[in-house]
């Protein structure tokens, strides 16, 4: 008995992996088994090999690996394309019309055309249900567990389509006829305390209960799936998901709201961001709180839009034109997903500025096991002066006074007393144009200033550090490669640095926590090596070992390990 599966399913676009991958997934949670599960796929509706990969085991993981145990080929395209990743001893689940056949590989030929072509335009989809059911048959699973599950799936759907979906099940589950021919069976296992979640949906869930109640956006992979999260529970949380036009005015309604004194979220792409620079510098000089999601993928221009990168970073942190203080924060996983975001909308409204929460395809639709989120949530939105009284004391109400802190006091309109005028201009404490050189850089410097402020009140919190902390030797990285280092370092002496405040960069914590380390190696997933530059440019430290990996596609242990060792 092994302690690890590795499940991929495979076919064209249209054929249902994504669903029946999420179900397969969801069974094998319920079966007692700790979860990663990631898909590939190309920029096509129809077409193009699509994937789900899905890593199960009996201890915590925290990433993807690149041998495949079971694959469904639901074409013979995919045996093609994923051939090379399967282990000695491993199994195909295909079409009996497939001639294909490889060396040290348990095929599994079953019928998907005669089950199927009854279903007429299902048929595609009820093909992927088969291979559930074949899978399961190999693996031992029980039928009952999956028949219970897939009432579940499709509660919300008619009879007949459940039904459907359970024959399908049925004809290939009773299909194997040599099922002992795949020596890996699954064992129940006692049920984690664990849920299953993607970037996409972490996030979503903290900023909902951090209280945010508009998410303005137009659909960009990757970060669409925080619309489709948004769109399922709008009515049932008061929210609003506004689909704007395009990205300009996405983030403008999102000011608007937030003006107005409503937690207010925008989420895109790099190409979408890069429509918002004006609105983000916009934020900055009318200090409106802000929070934006960039979801990385492979640029320049369209790029790779289904694929993984880390190459906004810079374009991240220097994002809008003019000189003016903002934040950057980059999760690693599904739970700094949630804590940074809870974050995000604090600091926003706090010190009255834009924060950037940025992401990538693999953190924002992989799904990780993880125990479940602290529902505890604390919220702080700054100095909003609401008493008429208080504000009736004033002279003038002066929202952009020039503070030791560079917090000047806010009122949302309507406030009695508390009139001010909010503009893109340069503007006096009052929020009245002004072209005077002194006021232009007072206003210049009290707004610098809040960088100071965050500097100090954030500090000790940039950095995490996993592994041996007390060795030698360093891995520095920020992102998705968070899960990847961690699985790499059951095999590395090394401490791992992950950086999850990128800007104000945490100089003088990373100088503290790298040590009297001798040998330091920097991971990211661009091809300039960003972070690396950045920490030179903070810390004066030249770091000449940089792993990089700018393909597509996100590192795995394996990668990691050799590069390391190389």
């Amino acid at each position: 008995m092994n302690n690890e599966l590795v499940w991929q399913i495979s076919g064209e676009a249209g054929y249902g992996i994504l669903s029946a991958g999420e179900m397969f997934a969801n069974l094998l949670k319920n079966l007692g088994y700790y979860i990663f599960s990631s898909t590939e796929y190309p920029s096509q509706i129809r077409g193009g090999n699509n994937s789900f990969n899905i890593r199960a085991s009996k201890k915590i993981i925290s990433s993807h690996v690149n041998e495949i145990d079971i694959l469904i080929a639901l074409d013979e395209a995919s045996i093609i394309m994923h051939k090379d990743f399967l282990k000695k001893g491993s199994a195909i689940i295909c079409d009996s019309s497939i001639t294909n056949t490889a060396k040290g590989i348990n095929f599994f030929k079953i019928p998907f055309d005669e089950f199927t072509n009854k279903y007429g335009v299902y048929k595609k989809v009820m093909m992927a249900t088969v291979g559930i059911g074949a899978s399961a048959k190999i693996l031992g699973i029980k039928k009952e567990e999956v028949i219970n599950l897939i009432k579940i799936r499709f509660k919300d759907k008619n009879e007949k389509i459940i039904n459907e979906n359970i024959e399908a099940f049925n004809n290939g589950y009773a299909s194997v006829k040599n099922e002992n021919d795949f020596n890996y069976k699954i064992e129940k296992e006692n049920k984690k305390n664990f849920i299953l979640i993607n970037g996409n949906e972490a996030l979503s869930i903290a900023s909902i209960g951090a209280g945010c109640k508009l998410l303005s956006c137009y659909p960009m992979t990757p970060s669409t799936g925080i619309m489709d999260y948004y769109s399922k529970h709008q009515e049932s949380h008061n929210l609003i998901m506004h689909q704007a036009e395009d990205e300009i005015s996405a983030i403008n309604v999102a000011l608007g709201a937030s003006y107005a004194g409503v937690r207010s979220m925008t989420a895109t792409s790099g190409g979408g961001f890069a429509l918002m620079n004006e609105s983000i510098s916009l934020a900055g000089s009318a200090e409106i709180p802000i929070v934006i999601v960039l979801g990385q993928r492979p640029g320049p221009a369209t790029g790779l839009p289904t694929r993984t990168e880390q190459g906004d970073l810079r374009y991240a942190i220097h994002a809008g034109h003019g000189d003016y203080p903002k934040i950057v924060l980059a999760p690693g996983d599904p739970q700094d997903c949630y804590e940074l975001t809870i974050d995000a909308f604090n600091y926003a409204d706090k010190y009255q500025l834009p924060v950037i929460l940025l992401t990538d395809k693999y953190l924002a639709v992989s799904s990780y096991s993880i125990p479940e989120f602290d529902a505890k949530i604390e919220i702080n939105k700054g100095e909003i002066i609401s008493n008429p009284k208080k504000l009736e004391l004033l002279m003038k109400f002066k929202r952009y006074e020039l503070t030791k802190t560079g917090i000047s006091p806010r009122t949302l309109p309507g406030t009695e007393n508390g009139m001010q005028c909010s503009i893109g201009d340069e503007h006096d404490e009052e929020g009245y144009i002004i072209e005077e050189a002194i006021d232009r850089k007072n206003m210049m410097d009290k707004r610098l200033r809040k960088f100071e402020t965050i500097i100090k009140e954030l500090k000790g919190k940039g950095i995490e550090i996993y592994g041996n902390k007390e060795s030698k030797k360093a891995i520095i990285s920020f992102g998705s490669t968070k899960g990847i280092i961690l699985e790499s370092l059951k095999e590395l002496d090394y401490k791992f640095l992950q950086i999850k405040i990128m800007h104000p960069f945490p100089s003088e914590e990373l100088i503290k926590k790298i040590g009297s380390s001798n040998e330091i190696i920097v991971i990211e997933n661009n091809q300039s090596g960003q972070l690396c530059s950045l920490i030179q440019e903070h810390t004066g430290l030249k770091i000449n070992k940089k792993l990089l990996k700018y393909d597509g596609r996100q590192f795995s242990p394996d990668e990691i390990i050799q590069g390391v060792k190389k």
